[in-house]
Formats: C-alpha cells, sequence, structure tokens
C-alpha cells in the first residue's frame, strides 16, 4: 500500500465559515492544496494535485472531440484547487457545500487515488442499500 492511498472512513466538522480540516492522515502526503470535484452521486471528489493532474491527462486523451464537450464541462467546470490553511483545514467553496448537501458535518471516505465526501445523511441512505453479495462478487470476478 503506498502511502498517498486514501483509507479509512471518517468523521469531521464543518464550522461556520464552510472550512473542514482534513484527516491528519490526508494531511501526511496531499501538499499544499487539493483538488474537489463535484460528483454526480451528490457528493464531492477530494484528490491530490497530481493526482489530478493525472486523472485530467486521461480525460483529456479519452475525451476528445465534440460529442463529449457536456461531460468536460462538468468535470472541469465542478472543479476547483483548494488549498490548506496552516491549520490542516480546507475551505469548501458555497457551491460545493451547495451541492453535496453539506452543513455542520461531513462522512470522508478513503477510495485508493481519491477520497469522496458525503454528507452524513446521504452516506447513511447509501449504505441501506449496500449490497454486500455485490461487493463479493466483484472482488471474485477480478480475483482481489
Amino acid at each position: 500500500m503506498s502511502a498517498s492511498e486514501f483509507t479509512n472512513e471518517f468523521e469531521h466538522t464543518i464550522d461556520s465559515k464552510s472550512r473542514m480540516f482534513l484527516p491528519a492522515k490526508y494531511r501526511e502526503f496531499v501538499g499544499s492544496s487539493v483538488v474537489l470535484r463535484m460528483w454526480p452521486e451528490g457528493n464531492l471528489y477530494l484528490m491530490t494535485v497530481d493526482g489530478w493532474e493525472e486523472y485530467k491527462e486521461r480525460v483529456l486523451e479519452k475525451l476528445s472531440g465534440t460529442k463529449n464537450r457536456n461531460v468536460l464541462r462538468r468535470l472541469f467546470g465542478w472543479a476547483a484547487e483548494v488549498p490548506l490553511d496552516s491549520q490542516g483545514r480546507i475551505l469548501i467553496p458555497p457551491k460545493f457545500m451547495e451541492h453535496a448537501g453539506l452543513t455542520d458535518k461531513a462522512v470522508i471516505v478513503g477510495c485508493g487515488t481519491k477520497a469522496e465526501i458525503w454528507s452524513p445523511d446521504r452516506w447513511s441512505k447509501l449504505n441501506e442499500n449496500y449490497d454486500e453479495e455485490e461487493v463479493i462478487d466483484v472482488l471474485s470476478e477480478n480475483d482481489l
């Protein structure tokens, strides 16, 4: 396992100025800023700047052309580089807060090359439909 992988699940508070601490484990490798991206599922993705650059290159290589303009608009228009302050907090932009339904708490879920940020309510609802058999099947099919 690489030291720069997003793992584990954390719950953090969001203050009245929309600032949230990143988990200390993540601050060890993210650097001075991260990239936040709104995702259509109603959550946010959090990536390292280097991870974002790698992802961006893959996207541009695979999705060039006129028919993909709307996808590119969403991928890049819904992303922002956000600096960490001296205390290890990020300021979540207002439209990102609204998109993800965030208020005073967030659940941060590590997903390998990125982390997902969910409102506790949305995360809870997502987990109500958790299908353990599906997870087992996917892992088995991929010999993992």
